[in-house]
């Protein structure tokens, strides 16, 4: 069966990938399957549209992995880039969503840091959680901490809400709520929906909105387009960005995701500010937990005069997943 395909697979008798996604996992919500046959019908048709698009971001280290895996999941990436702008860049990256032993299972405790020191690295996310430009300092790092609590969880509408502090001096405490709505479209696509906001007490209110349209192409290859806005207080106008992704599973360890996108501002007018074309191979290496990436890409970054020229960069990138 094709669900069967994007289901965790074994290399010398260890599991690769998260555990199982099963009735009450991120493609189910906490309500599992209906009795109904009208019901179990419509499920079968979510689950295996969902199920491929979560194995490929669970593959690919995706934040909605983290927002939505139903137990503990921590993941420790180190990465270096070579750019032919800003030279040499070294970033590290920490994120854990942990399920607390004698708490609600609704309840899980989060915890981000991350350094972001370039602007060629950073692009649209579908969570505000950074209000600030990249740093000047290379080894500054942004941290966030705080617990979060499912509202909702079903096939179709997932929702949390969240209060914590950013780490920094002085400590600056936030509250935050995400949305997300997911809907087939036939027996082969999907949309989803997810608008998020944050507040910080000192940095002001953030917010964000992402739509992914994908389709299922035979049993490996997953298309996705995505579109993204973001508004910061304080700040005018729109942050926007837009790409096409085509996902393939070469094998049962290596998983392969070429991206064209671009960024821009819809202030002082609507613009582009880069072009970017990106290819990403990513490996399991000896353990179902550490990964190997490498990442090409060109970009053309806007300069002052409103030009674009081009230029390269390389990222080798290694990840150490934990998860429950």
């Amino acid at each position: 069966m094709l669900i069967a395909l994007f289901l965790p697979l074994s290399v010398h008798g260890e599991t690769v990938g998260p555990p199982e996604i099963n009735s009450t996992g991120p493609c189910m919500g906490e309500e599992g399957f209906s009795k109904a046959w009208l019901d179990r019908a419509h499920t079968y048709i979510t689950r295996s549209l969902c199920q491929p698009s979560v194995w490929f971001d669970h593959f690919f280290g995706e934040q909605r992995t983290s927002e939505e895996w139903p137990g503990s999941l921590v993941r420790w990436t180190n990465e270096y880039r070579l750019d032919q702008r800003d030279g040499g860049i070294y970033r590290s990256g920490f994120s854990a969503s942990l399920r607390l032993p004698k708490a609600d299972k609704k309840v899980k405790l989060i915890i981000t840091s991350e350094n972001r020191d370039s602007e060629s690295v950073n692009q649209p996310d579908d969570d505000p959680y950074d209000l600030d430009p990249p740093s000047t300092e290379s080894n500054e790092m942004r941290t966030n901490a705080g617990l979060r609590y499912t509202l909702v969880s079903t096939r179709h509408v997932k929702a949390n809400v969240g209060l914590g502090a950013r780490l920094d001096s002085p400590v600056d405490p936030y509250v935050r709520l995400r949305l997300r709505i997911t809907e087939p479209l036939g027996s082969t696509s999907l949309v989803r929906v997810t608008p998020a906001a944050i507040w910080y007490r000192d940095r002001g209110l953030g917010r964000s909105v992402h739509v992914d349209l994908e389709r299922r192409v035979g049993e490996n290859i997953l298309l996705r387009a995505s579109q993204s806005g973001v508004w910061k207080e304080g700040e005018p106008g729109i942050l926007w960005g837009t790409e096409f992704s085509f996902l393939e599973r070469f094998t049962h360890l290596t998983v392969f995701n070429a991206t064209v996108g671009a960024t821009g501002k819809t202030q002082p007018f609507v613009h582009t500010e880069r072009y970017r074309v990106a290819l990403k191979l990513r490996s399991h290496f000896l353990r179902r937990w550490l990964f190997l990436e490498v990442e090409p890409e060109l970009y053309w970054p806007r300069d002052e005069e409103g030009d674009y020229r081009k230029y390269h960069a390389l990222t080798l990138r290694v990840e150490v997943q934990f998860f429950s």
